[in-house]
């Protein structure tokens, strides 16, 4: 013999919001963890290094094997070093990507074009050379800056 229980409306209604507030918080952590740490591999297609041949000015494409714009990136690292940390400089649709030194610690940046992730333009980088801190300072000429 089967009881029939009554479950209040207000009680389903509250758990159907909890499980679903559940799942979509699982969903947004897993599409930041793949963002983040996704699979991707870094291209280097330039190492630019600072005239007194300390800091290394690298160009990047990430390769994201999908259907969207490839990345570009600078990254600002101490000589020889392998690519880590934060970019100075990430955009995808970027044409004329070329990167000078304009002496020790400033780097221009300039590209003819491309979409600009304003979030990650930073104007300076902090490198350990020799045991000493170097602030590099980064300049930027976008001649044409594509809406994001």
């Amino acid at each position: 013999m089967c009881s029939k229980v009554k479950i209040p409306p207000q009680f389903v209604k509250s758990t159907v919001c909890i499980v679903g507030g559940v799942l979509l918080a699982a969903l947004v952590y897993i599409g930041i963890f793949l963002y983040k740490f996704g699979s991707y591999e870094n291209s280097e297609t330039g190492r630019f290094s600072s005239p007194n041949d300390a800091i290394d000015a690298v160009t990047v494409e990430r390769l994201i094997n999908a259907t969207v714009a490839t990345p570009s990136l600078v990254y600002v690292l101490p000589k020889g070093m392998p690519i880590s940390g934060n970019p100075v400089f990430l955009a995808d649709h970027v044409d004329g990507l070329v990167v000078t030194w304009k002496d020790d610690v400033t780097l221009l940046v300039h590209a003819d074009r491309g979409r600009i992730y304003p979030a990650n333009l930073k104007d300076h980088a902090v490198v350990k050379v020799n045991g000493k801190q170097e602030t590099v300072t980064v300049n930027f000429d976008i001649v044409k800056q594509e809406a994001r």
